[in-house]
């Protein structure tokens, strides 16, 4: 069973529950903090402070235990920005992976998981420290101090 996310805004009444997949996900309800309206093709929603409502949705899920499923890990490369090259790139492995997790064919090992987290949370902390980090260390720009250097072992 999915577990549900279910979000409020502070300042508005709650009302009936509403399914919000237009951000992609399937589990994510809104009490509040949305309005509804009939389109001629269907039928519309308008979102108060929509950016807010994606830090909220991104926190909730940067703080769960279990691993990302597929939908949430492409939630989090989206809203990222990142293309599934640069997400491949900062993990170590290739766009393939990445997009094969996407679809549910296999799952991120726990510590891509967790750097997929902690990128978010950087990004929304406004910081982008970790992204820098794992750059450089896929560029190996890390370079040691001038007095030590590494060295095959004897």
């Amino acid at each position: 069973m999915e577990t549900k996310h279910v979000f409020r805004h502070k300042q508005d009444e709650v009302k009936e529950p509403y399914r919000y997949t237009a951000c992609g996900l399937d589990s994510v309800y809104l009490l509040n903090g949305y309005k509804l309206y009939q389109l001629e093709d269907g039928e519309g929603v308008s979102v108060r402070d929509l950016e807010g409502l994606h830090r909220a949705i991104g926190r909730n899920l940067a703080t769960q235990s279990e691993l990302l499923k597929p939908k949430e890990l492409r939630w989090f490369r989206m809203h990222l920005d990142f293309t599934q090259d640069k997400l491949a790139e900062l993990l170590d492995c290739d766009s393939e992976t990445v997009a094969r997790w996407e679809k549910g064919d296999g799952t991120a090992s726990e510590t891509q998981d967790q750097l997929i987290r902690l990128l978010y949370l950087g990004r929304i902390n406004h910081g982008t420290e970790l992204q820098a980090i794992l750059e450089d260390l896929h560029n190996s720009e890390l370079q040691p101090p001038e007095s030590w250097m590494m060295d095959q072992a004897a």
